[in-house]
């Protein structure tokens, strides 16, 4: 969010693309000093940052507050489900900026289609300008992974990220919604590998 000569960088301390962000930008600050850039961690509870605990650029693992506690922390809404709470805090940044930077890969997840969606919403009113940094060759890995599921979660992971409604589908397959996002889970984790491999295109 600028605005002159001053701009705020909006983050969510969720994982290493967070990290990868934080850095980047604490470089800007010393390179542009004639600027007033602040960092707002942005969470739902004020405690998980110092939960958090990631590998700095000398290879030693810490967490943000240890490693740097220059930062301001912003935690908009209520408590409510972890689920809820994360998908909550990534809505609010993308609706209080200016300009976003995203890593969210098609097809990935529930959340990422529902992020994509809002970003797309939200540039088509003229309310943000987006730079994707997502990375083919990951996108890629991700077609790869979903297709060598097993064919009863693949259906269930595909059908959901489509949009399918629970209850149909749960239908559909005589299955409990509880059984339902029990395979969608299995899924996830079949990704997650992707999420500590983190690799950026340039913009």
């Amino acid at each position: 969010m600028p605005c002159d000569n001053s701009f705020i960088f909006y983050f969510y301390l969720k994982d290493n693309f967070s990290y990868i962000c934080f850095r980047a930008v604490k470089q800007l600050q010393q390179m542009h000093k004639d600027k007033d850039i602040s960092i707002v961690c942005v969470n739902y509870r004020s405690e998980d940052y110092k939960d958090h605990y990631f590998e700095t650029p000398m290879g030693e693992m810490s967490n943000l507050q240890n490693y740097d506690n220059s930062f301001i922390l912003h935690v908009p809404g209520k408590n409510d489900h972890w689920y809820h709470n994360s998908l909550r805090v990534q809505k609010w940044i993308i609706t209080e900026s200016d300009f976003v930077f995203y890593y969210l890969y098609d097809k990935f997840s529930i959340t990422h289609m529902s992020l994509l969606s809002l970003l797309k919403k939200q540039q088509e009113q003229g309310k943000i300008i987006l730079t994707d940094i997502t990375y083919k060759s990951t996108q890629l890995k991700v077609k790869k992974i979903i297709a060598s599921l097993p064919t009863d979660i693949q259906y269930v992971y595909t059908q959901l990220n489509d949009g399918t409604p629970t209850s149909k589908l749960s239908k559909e397959l005589g299955l409990s919604v509880v059984k339902l996002y029990q395979k969608y889970r299995t899924g996830v984790r079949s990704l997650s590998v992707l999420k500590q491999n983190v690799e950026i295109e340039k913009p």
